[in-house]
Order: structure tokens, then sequence, then C-alpha cells
């Protein structure tokens, strides 16, 4: 015994499959950009890095520390020259204008938020002159969500950062701190570069250095050699309750060593991996307590793996970028679809009847 039903007409079929056809298109045009969790602190963040940023952008052109419109296209001011005195290492201009951009205040704010941190949580945080807009980006994420920074800074620059003598990252800050803009700032500073003692700088170039230390009101730590400065930025971050560790370039007094950052990874790290550091930064330091670790080292890597674009040109507009917006389907649509869809198939074959043979 079997059920067969009678055929339908070829031109029922092909108009069942055109409809079916629409109802795709339609459902994939009506997808709609869903605000993603902490879209209001992200947005803040990203909103406060933007000021900051161009409040150093004003300020250098007032004051004629003008910037390169090749090396800084988008005319941020965030961008240094490729040498001076206080140059320390190479440097890669497309992380720097990656950097830039005030949206990644949104993706600091995520990391943050993934490591449990709330309201009144303290955190360690290593700066670096490298990355100024980095400094300005993980500040905004923090004094939006209301963390407790203790801030070490190390002064020396790469390529393209804060490699200004007379407009150093401590200058940025202590000009950001005046105006009210941002309200944390460094506890103490280093000369950064090789040993975090600045020891591939010029007598010139730590001389400059020692004076940006000392306009600021900065405690600048000093060391014979990396280990012993280790020891120094540790006893100023002390044994309070820290919830996190935050990480910000290369600088060699956090991290330990280069290939250290090889071994650890990039982004949020909640334990570390078992290893037998040779030098341990504090960074590792932090880690072996337990405390996570946001290791912001390399951001175009970052940016690539939240979907942020490479050295954009020009700057994305506020808010942009699948850490606010996620676009999904229209369920309510997708079900009047569905339905309409249904009703027009049982419409086509009333009638039908089945045959038993």
């Amino acid at each position: 015994m079997k059920w067969h039903f009678r055929r339908l007409p070829l031109w029922t079929i092909v108009l069942l499959a055109v409809w079916g056809c629409i109802i795709v298109f339609v459902a994939e045009l009506g997808k709609v950009n869903k605000k993603q969790p902490h879209f209001n602190e992200k947005l803040r963040a990203a909103e406060l890095a933007k000021r900051a940023m161009d409040h150093i952008r004003d300020y250098r052109r007032d004051h004629l520390l003008l910037w390169d419109p090749v090396s800084d296209p988008n005319g941020t001011g965030m961008i240094g020259e490729e040498y001076t005195i206080i140059t320390t290492d190479r440097g890669e201009l497309a992380s720097k204008l990656t950097s830039t951009n005030p949206n990644i205040a949104a993706l600091i704010v995520e990391l943050l938020f993934k490591a449990g941190l709330k309201k009144g949580d303290r955190v360690a945080i290593a700066m670096t002159g490298s990355f100024p807009a980095l400094n300005i980006a993980v500040l905004s994420a923090v004094e939006t969500i209301g963390l407790r920074p203790t801030i070490i800074s190390s002064l020396g620059s790469s390529m393209w950062g804060a490699n200004l003598p007379e407009f150093t990252w401590l200058d940025m800050e202590n000009l950001l701190y005046t105006k009210g803009i941002l309200r944390s700032r460094s506890s103490a500073c280093t000369f950064g570069g090789r040993n975090d003692i600045g020891a591939n700088l010029s007598p010139e170039g730590r001389k400059a250095l020692e004076e940006s230390a000392k306009r600021n009101n900065i405690k600048l730590l000093r060391a014979d050699n990396l280990r012993d400065m280790i020891t120094r930025r540790m006893a100023v971050y002390g044994n309070a309750d820290y919830k996190a560790y935050i990480n910000i370039g290369g600088g060699l007094g956090s991290i330990g060593s280069h290939y250290n950052l090889s071994i650890l990874g990039n982004g949020l790290i909640r334990r570390l991996p078992a290893h037998n550091f040779s030098v341990k930064g504090t960074m590792i330091l932090f880690g072996e307590r337990g405390i996570p670790i946001i290791n912001i080292a390399d951001i175009k890597e970052l940016a690539q793996r939240y979907k942020f674009p490479v050295a954009p040109e020009p700057l994305p507009p506020i808010p942009s970028g699948s850490l606010f917006f996620r676009e999904e389907y229209n369920l309510n649509l997708v079900w009047a679809l569905l339905i309409s869809y249904i009703i027009i198939i049982l419409f086509f074959t009333r009638g039908k009847k089945q045959v038993l043979i």
C-alpha cells in the first residue's frame, strides 16, 4: 500500500521556488545591527579617547609641533618622528596608525569585562612612549568602567611613537590630566629602551627624558640592570589587591624579554602557560600570582581579531565595528516570511487529494 500525491503543475513549482528565493533575499535584506554587550561603556570610552587625542592634536598644532602628513595621513597628532634622540628601537608605522583609531578603546573595554573587572577594582598598568594612542585608549576604558589604576610608564619610544623630546608621553599625559580630560597619571617612570634603563640611548637622550620626568613631576626610577629595575617597578606597584595587569607595547621592565611575548600571546591571558621564564618582568610576576593579564603587545593582531581596520585611512566613525554592533536576522521578519510561505504552499496544494493504491 502506497500513498501518492497528484503532481503539481510545473508553473506552480516554479512560482513556489521563485517566492522562496524572494523570501531568502528579503530576510537577508532585513538584517539588523544588534547592539553588543556593554555598548554604552564602549561608546563612552571611544568618545573619551577621541576627545583626548583631539586635544593632543590641537596642542601640537598650536605649539608648532607639527607632524608629517605622509606618516600621519589622518592628522591625528599621535604619530611621532622616525628618529629622534629618545628613539629606542625600530617600530612599525602601520601598528602606530592602527592604534590611533579611537574605537580601539572599545576593544580594551571588551577585554576588561572579559577579565571580570568591575567598578572600584584595582589594575596595574605598564605604559610605553611607543604607543601614546594605546595609552589613551587604555586610560579611557579604565576610567569609563571606574577602575583604579597604578601606572608606570617607560619614556623612550620606538619609531613613530611619542619620541619628541619636548613632548614625550609624560607631557601628553600631564596635559590631559591638568585639562581634566583624564583623571589618571603615572606613579613613576623609567627610561625604557634596552634593559629599561635607556642603555641604547645617548647621554643627550637620557638627559632629555630626565628633564621630561622632572617637568611633569613624575619619579624616575633608576637601576643598574634590568632585574634591578623590575624589582623597583614591583615596589611601586606594591601589594594592593590587583584584579588585572595591563601591558602596553614591549617595555622590557614589563615583559622581561621579547621571547616571553611569543610564549604568552596577545589579548586576555587568564593563566600563565607552563614555562620556565628566564627573565620575569612585572607582567610575569603578576601572572604568577594568578592575576589576569591583558597584553596589548601586537595591536595589529588584536585589531584583525576583533575586525578593526589596520592603518585605517580615514579613521572610522564612532561607533563602528563588531564590538559595537553585530548583524543578525530580524526574527520577527523571518517568522512572518516563513508563515507566509507555508500559507502559499497550502493554498496551491489545497484540494490535492491523496490517492491510495
